[in-house]
């Protein structure tokens, strides 16, 4: 059951956009999800230039990729690909039925669709693995082959191009710096990696050993 009525919900999100600050918000079930949203649309005009950020997003409520989709322009959705690794002692089908356990983690379907994907570990919570970029890239691309122990559907997979923005100029928008940071552009801070391998047009496979060479911030080699 619900601590708070969805007016009370609605009411503490225009409070937050009030007094100028982006509203971030923890969804696991379908319910939690639809609240949220609801909440969103219902203050979509008070300062709509803040960030609105769903994490986690596991069960999508059965309209939320569209409602995602037409609150576009300010609304992220966060969350972590190796979560949709099937874990063979997981009770989750027996416990919320196979059409909510057939649409969990909807990324592809709302990437298509225009709206913003973040990639996070959630660690110290998540396995120290989840820290690593490219192991997390690996498994959201894997998702899509058929049979490879992952949650469905395989269209909820997203493209290499979908997950390196996921990590990179989505997660600055996020932030509200994407100004400054988040691509390499005339005029913005030259915050960049150097790879060993080109990610592009390695085999999926070694996309998830890529090793950081060196690290710059603002120019400066950093490590």
């Amino acid at each position: 059951e619900p601590f708070l009525s969805q007016q009370q919900i609605n009411d503490n999100v225009a409070a937050a956009l009030k007094e100028g600050f982006s509203v971030h918000v923890h969804a696991i079930g379908d319910k939690a999800q639809q609240s949220i949203l609801d909440a969103f649309e219902a203050n979509k005009k008070i300062n709509p230039q803040l960030a609105r950020v769903i994490a986690h997003n596991q069960v999508f409520e059965p309209q939320g990729v569209q409602k995602f989709a037409a609150m576009k322009d300010n609304l992220f959705l966060q969350t972590t690909p190796n979560w949709t690794v099937v874990n063979e002692k997981d009770e989750t089908k027996t416990k919320i039925g196979q059409n909510a356990y057939n649409h969990q983690y909807l990324l592809g379907q709302a990437a298509r669709e225009g709206v913003a994907v973040t990639f996070g570990s959630d660690y110290p919570a998540n396995t120290f693995d989840a820290v690593n970029p490219f192991s997390q890239m690996y498994h959201a691309i894997k998702r899509g082959q058929p049979n490879a122990g992952y949650l469905p559907p395989t269209e909820a997979a997203m493209t290499l191009d979908q997950s390196l923005r996921a990590y990179t100029i989505n997660g600055a928008k996020q932030l509200g710096i994407s100004d400054i940071t988040g691509s390499l552009e005339k005029g913005k801070s030259a915050d960049f990696i150097i790879v060993d391998t080109d990610i592009g047009s390695v085999g999926l496979e070694k996309l998830k050993d890529t090793k950081v060479l060196a690290t710059y911030f603002k120019g400066e080699k950093v490590y």
